[in-house]
């Protein structure tokens, strides 16, 4: 999965896209249903029926809340790639998930700055379920699907300080289990 890119634009009637938390400690499932049996369309022509986080169950897992019209996600998006790139070995894996309306935009913007992580697109998303209060919102899930850090704002992910950061995480997160 590491290097192909998969754009999927769900519509709120096709496509159910859940996070939740579930109960106090702090375990997120995250997954994409079509509703009716048809697969959502991606932007590649291709159909994607379920997403899920089981996909990612031993890997570090990056959700990435965004939205093209918010200029610190879009200054942050390369930084992101190549974090995808820099952790590719660690068992790490970024999802951008698109807030609100698939605009052409989200094309223009991704043929612009290419990334090599899913992005998926969700008009109907509900920020408050998953305490997103601004944009960009990143949620590292450890490989037991535990949240172990939040970041709101724009941050500088290639950055070899916030490498070193997200490693440290990584280790005492893999040493506590």
């Amino acid at each position: 999965m590491l290097g192909e890119v998969r754009h999927v634009v769900a519509q709120a009637q096709v496509l159910l896209l859940v996070l939740v938390r579930s109960g106090l400690a702090g375990h997120f499932e995250l997954a994409i249903r079509t509703v009716g049996g048809e697969g959502a369309a991606s932007l590649d022509g291709q159909h994607v029926n379920v997403h899920e986080l089981s996909e990612y169950r031993g890997q570090y897992l990056m959700v990435n809340f965004w939205a093209v019209w918010c200029k610190p996600c879009r200054r942050e998006m390369p930084a992101m790639n190549k974090l995808n790139e820099a952790l590719e070995e660690a068992d790490f894996e970024i999802v951008g998930i698109h807030v609100g309306p698939a605009e052409p935009g989200i094309d223009r913007f991704l043929a612009e700055v290419p990334v090599d992580f899913t992005i998926l697109v969700d008009e109907d998303i509900t920020l408050s379920d998953w305490d997103v209060l601004g944009l960009p919102t990143n949620l590292l899930i450890d490989p037991d699907g535990r949240l172990i850090y939040k970041a709101v704002g724009e941050r500088q992910w290639d950055a070899p300080e916030m490498l070193d950061f997200l490693k440290s995480m990584m280790t005492r997160t893999a040493e506590g289990s």
